[in-house]
């Protein structure tokens, strides 16, 4: 669907979000800097066409709620929430130790 599912305390805090309620529901591509975008729709697609398990950790960059682009290192894996197909994505914030 595109749409955020399920985030915890750690997604809020990286992507500036008050709660992780608040960012359940919306379109996570929005979440993707414009120049990521690319490179994170193909694995995804990987994921959720099945030709993959899982992703490897890649450097990406995201966008917070607040405009501030953030580097990340994110994996991701194909999981079933309720019977239907999904997407797991765990990232690190790495903005500082890349400075």
């Amino acid at each position: 669907s595109g749409k955020i599912l399920f985030a915890n305390e750690a997604a809020a805090t990286l992507f500036h979000a008050e709660n992780p309620d608040t960012l359940v529901g919306k379109a996570w591509r929005n979440l993707v800097a414009e120049h990521d975008s690319g490179i994170v729709e193909r694995r995804t697609a990987a994921l959720e066409r099945g030709e993959v398990g899982s992703v490897p950790l890649h450097e990406l960059s995201f966008q917070t709620l607040d405009g501030e682009q953030i580097l990340v290192e994110s994996a991701g894996a194909a999981i079933v929430v309720d019977g239907q197909s999904a997407v797991m994505t765990v990232a690190r914030d790495i903005t500082q130790r890349k400075k």
